[in-house]
Order: structure tokens, then C-alpha cells, then sequence
């Protein structure tokens, strides 16, 4: 059992295990009907514009939905209207989930994030570094769950670089041509890392080690893990590795620009109406905005939602916890991964952002999808932003746009905290 889970257990005995809950808002946000047409009319305006097909905007706050609406085409060719409903790639917003499975098995006491991944991958033990003047040293340590969780194993994507580590990547096809995530890990312990764990930040294929960690300790696929573990709980009934037959109807277009207009865009990363070989951790998942408003709801109210609790508190706030302080590199406290510079720390699955609201601070959970799908949790005030789009390439201005104008369009009035 992990440090984590064994101070919750003590807690609970205790009847304290509030005491590890998020903050709690001093403050209710009010949104203006102006402000709230304000974000439909920057919408409409991407639309009228072909930067984008349609898009899906949920805003809810920890009391009721306050703004959930679609907007232009699911399918331009067909004229098909986007819906509520509409089912989109989400991409990277299928770390989260992953990160959760792995704190659920945390405090189960099935692995401990502080563990050497290594001992359960161990294709991924006593692994090389490659320094900046090209020799193989070996590793300071050996890269742990956690260092996974926040992405500073050492490992790296591959995709947003030209290094030699990056070049060897693509060539070992490491994450785009792997047959299964246990052949990701298989071709990740014939590489040397990046950097030595837990010295650097590096957006990496970290969450897919993460996700065949996952099956390897329960003993389970992933899908059927998620499916038991997570979505059959929650009542997240419309998301999943593929796109049953039955749905198809329901997917999104996946578009970019080109001249005269949106073109479609061959959905290269995974088969979509069938099982996948590869359940990728990092990025697999189809969603609606409903079902990724129930995981969110789950995050913000502490783990568990409706009776039905995943995690602990304390799990929650460790995983909302800047994990990056005192790297090197980290005093302009930004992430970037390749040309995308972002705002904020890491946690355990999510970046985490701290910035000053009118009603104080803010404390953001958000994480972005590279169809241009984004999310973002306020722990503080309550609130919850997801922003549904299928547009590449990636342009986190998007959903960036809604949050800022989400928080122009709020006034915020004293009330009781929120439960």
C-alpha cells in the first residue's frame, strides 16, 4: 500500500478523511445571459468562418448545467446538425481517465506509485540515458509510477522534436505502428530516455505505459477495466476504445482547413467501429460531452459522484498538486511540448494551472485532446468547461477562448460553500 492510501485508511478510521477534500468555493459564480451570448457568438463566428465543422460547449457549475449547447455541422457532407449527443475523438483527454485507473489500483494497494515501474514492466528496468553529447550513461534511478503519472520518466512522444531520442523513437515506430501497448513498452526497453527520471518535464507516451501497467497488475485489457472499473459505474454509456455500429451516426466529422473550405481528415490513429489491437492509455478514447462531464463531476466532488465513490480525496488532491516544482527549466512555470507553450504545472494526469479570479483563487485541472478538444475543472469555484471540436491541427485557442470568456461572462456573489 502506498504512503497515499495508507494516510487515507488512518484518516477514515478517524472520521477525518474530509480533511483531505479540495478547497471549497467562497463564492458561487452568476453568469450573465450577455456574457453567455458572448461565447455563442465567438462559436457561430468559427463557424461562418470554416475555421471548424461545429463544436459541443458544456459549462456546468457544481449545481447545475449552466450553458450546454451544439453548434453547426456533425457532417458537412450530409448536412448532419452536431447534437449533444455527437461522439468525438478525444485523444489525450484519455489520460485523465487512465491516471485514475492507476490511483484506483494505488489505494487498493495493488502497486504503489512510488514503485519502480520496472518491477511490474520490467522491459522498462535499469534503462540508459543518452546525454547531450551522445553517450549512454546508465540511469541515476529507476523511473516510478509516479514519475509517470507527471511525465518525467525521461520517456518522450517522438512526434514534437528532432533529437536523435525523437528520431529513434519514430523509426522503432514506438507508438505509432505498435500493435498493442505491450508492444509500445516492448520497444521502449530497446531505447535509451531522454533524461534521467524525474529531472525534466517531456510530454510522452508515459500514459500508455501507464495503460498496459494498468492491465498487467488487475489482469485485465484495458477496455474491460475501464468498462468495470469506471464507465459502468458512472453511467458512462457512450464511451469507449471504438464506435459500436450502432453509434457511427452519432460520430463526428474529423476536420481541417484547406482551400475552399474544411477538408476531412483520414482518421489515421485508430480503427472506429471496431476493437482496437492497441488500447492506447494516452489517447484511445471516443466520448460525449455528458459522459466526460460525469468523470469531471467525479474529479470535483472529490472522487465519488451519485453514491458512487472511484477514489479518496486525498487521491484527488494528490493528483491536483503541482508535481514539477524545482526542475530545472520550470521557473517561467510553463509546459511545452513542441510548439505548444502552456500555462501552468503538472500533476498526477493533469496539468494544473493556479491564476486570480474576482472571487480569489483558482486552482484548474485541464488537459487538452489533439482533435482540439479541451476540459478544464475549477476546484475552487466550482465549475467545470468542456469544449468539443474535431479540428486539426491542434489549436488549444479554442477551448482557451471559452474558459476566458466562461470567466467574463461570471460575477460572483458570497454564498455558502458548495457540497
Amino acid at each position: 500500500m502506498s504512503n497515499l492510501a495508507g494516510r487515507c485508511c488512518v484518516l477514515a478510521a478517524l472520521g477525518l478523511l474530509a480533511a483531505c477534500a479540495p478547497p471549497t468555493p467562497q463564492a458561487e459564480p452568476a453568469f450573465s445571459a450577455v456574457g453567455l451570448d458572448r461565447i455563442r457568438g465567438e462559436v457561430q463566428t468559427d463557424i461562418d468562418a470554416q475555421r471548424i465543422a461545429g463544436a459541443v460547449l458544456l459549462l456546468h457549475h457544481a449545481r447545475e448545467t449552466v450553458l450546454f449547447e451544439s453548434f453547426g455541422l456533425r457532417d458537412v457532407a450530409s448536412g448532419d446538425p452536431m447534437m449533444h449527443d455527437t461522439i468525438f475523438r478525444i485523444f489525450s483527454m484519455t489520460k485523465p481517465v487512465t491516471s485514475v485507473a492507476v490511483m484506483m489500483l494505488d489505494e487498493r494497494g495493488a502497486l504503489d506509485i512510488d514503485d519502480s515501474v520496472g518491477r511490474y514492466l520490467p522491459e522498462l528496468a535499469e534503462l540508459e540515458v543518452l546525454t547531450d553529447d551522445g553517450t549512454l550513461v546508465p540511469a541515476g534511478r529507476e523511473i516510478t509510477i509516479r514519475d509517470l503519472l507527471s511525465h518525467t520518466g525521461g520517456l518522450t512522444y517522438g512526434l514534437f522534436a528532432d533529437t536523435p531520442i525523437d528520431r529513434a523513437y519514430r523509426e522503432a515506430e514506438v507508438l505509432i505502428g505498435a500493435p498493442t501497448s505491450a508492444d509500445i513498452v516492448a520497444r521502449l526497453g530497446t531505447l535509451p530516455l531522454k533524461h534521467q527520471p524525474g529531472a525534466a518535464w517531456e510530454y510522452s507516451v508515459s500514459t500508455d505505459v501507464l495503460g498496459r501497467l494498468v492491465e498487467v497488475v488487475s489482469g485485465q485489457a484495458l477496455d474491460l477495466f475501464f468498462e468495470r472499473e469506471i464507465f459502468a459505474p458512472l453511467g458512462m454509456l457512450d464511451t469507449g476504445f471504438f464506435v459500436p455500429v450502432e453509434k457511427l451516426p452519432r460520430l463526428a466529422g474529423y476536420y481541417q482547413p484547406g482551400d475552399g473550405g474544411l477538408q476531412v481528415v483520414a482518421d489515421v490513429w485508430r480503427v472506429v467501429d471496431q476493437r482496437p489491437s492497441l488500447l492506447s492509455g494516452g489517447g484511445g478514447l471516443f466520448s460525449t460531452a455528458t459522459d466526460y462531464l460525469t468523470f469531471c463531476r467525479m474529479v470535483l466532488n472529490g472522487g465519488a459522484i451519485d453514491g458512487t465513490r472511484l477514489l479518496t480525496p486525498a487521491s484527488i488532491e494528490e493528483m491536483a498538486t503541482d508535481h514539477l516544482s524545482g526542475l530545472a527549466g520550470r521557473s517561467d512555470n510553463v509546459l511545452r511540448a513542441g510548439p505548444y507553450v502552456i500555462p501552468g504545472g503538472f500533476g498526477l494526469g493533469f496539468a494544473v494551472d493556479k491564476t486570480d479570479t474576482p472571487a480569489g483563487s483558482s486552482r484548474r485541472l485541464f488537459w487538452y485532446g489533439i482533435a482540439s478538444t479541451s476540459f478544464w475543472i475549477d476546484l475552487d469555484q466550482g465549475l467545470i468547461g468542456i469544449y468539443l471540436v474535431q479540428h486539426e491541427p491542434l489549436d488549444m485557442s479554442l477551448g482557451n477562448r471559452f474558459r476566458d470568456l466562461t470567466y467574463d461572462a461570471a460575477t460572483f456573489v458570497s454564498a455558502e460553500p458548495l457540497r
